[in-house]
């Protein structure tokens, strides 16, 4: 599968996996979060692929999820085989490089309110994902 970086035909970044791996990814965001429901598991989980596929865009600039979005990448990122074809699928690997606690940088900086749209764009894809 290659993704296209442009609008396409498909909102939202739910796509890029198959039903089998976005469930997997959404039973880790259930089990590391005691008393989230899963309606907001889904979310998480949801907003982890577009913030993971707006990272991934040519010429993207630092970009840095909320907490909740940190939540959903890191399940996304423990299930390693789908992390790793997903990042292939959209051209790039992208690492996940942790903050300290305390860094002020994430409000600071203005990266958190530039995440925010470009997390909103569609990814899209041009072959069926993940069979």
């Amino acid at each position: 599968m290659s993704v296209q970086h442009d609008a396409g035909q498909q909102t939202g970044a739910r796509h890029l996996l198959s039903d089998s791996q976005f469930e997997a990814v959404t039973a880790t965001v259930l089990a590391d979060n005691p008393g989230m429901s899963g309606d907001v598991a889904t979310k998480v989980a949801a907003e982890a692929l577009a913030f993971v596929a707006a990272c991934a865009r040519p010429g993207s600039p630092t970009l840095r999820p909320s907490k909740h979005v940190d939540e959903g990448w890191h399940a996304l990122i423990v299930h390693t085989r789908v992390y790793a074809g997903l990042c292939e699928r959209l051209g790039r690997f992208v690492h996940h490089v942790p903050e300290l606690p305390g860094t002020v940088a994430r409000v600071e900086d203005g990266t958190l309110e530039r995440t925010r749209p470009r997390s909103r764009r569609p990814a899209t894809r041009r072959t069926r994902c993940c069979g």
